[in-house]
């Protein structure tokens, strides 16, 4: 599974995808759950189709140049800028001190206590 956090603007939004067979996606938008197919289109576009109602999106998602990153996704006449961040990679660089994520502490889930080292200065551990 693949988390992402997407944000427009001031508001973010968890996304959680899972590949299942072929183009087929379980996604997790926010409360919304979601079993989709995906497919890139000869022009460039992408188009998702819910397997469940049968209703197809099409859209162009084009990366954003800059330091920022992030995708213009143009649906029909609409735009909407979109900055995409992998969730792992945020908790990563918080709990390495940066500015996001798990805010510079990596901690066990529980308590342990080491109750032997079963070997010695210069074994060779395979």
């Amino acid at each position: 599974m693949t988390e992402y956090r997407v944000q427009r603007g001031e508001h973010n939004t968890q996304v959680q995808l899972q590949a299942t067979a072929g183009a087929r996606v379980q996604a997790q938008v926010g409360d919304t759950a979601l079993d989709c197919t995906i497919a890139q289109l000869p022009d460039g576009r992408w188009a998702v189709t819910d397997t469940a109602t049968g209703a197809r999106h099409v859209f162009a998602a084009l990366p954003e140049p800059g330091p920022a990153g992030g995708w213009l996704v143009v649906d029909g006449h609409r735009q909407h800028r979109f900055a995409v961040h992998d969730a792992r990679a945020d908790w990563l660089r918080g709990a390495a001190g940066g500015k996001s994520g798990g805010g510079g502490q990596i901690k066990a889930s529980m308590p342990g206590r080491v109750v032997r080292i079963p070997v010695a200065v210069g074994d060779i551990v395979p």
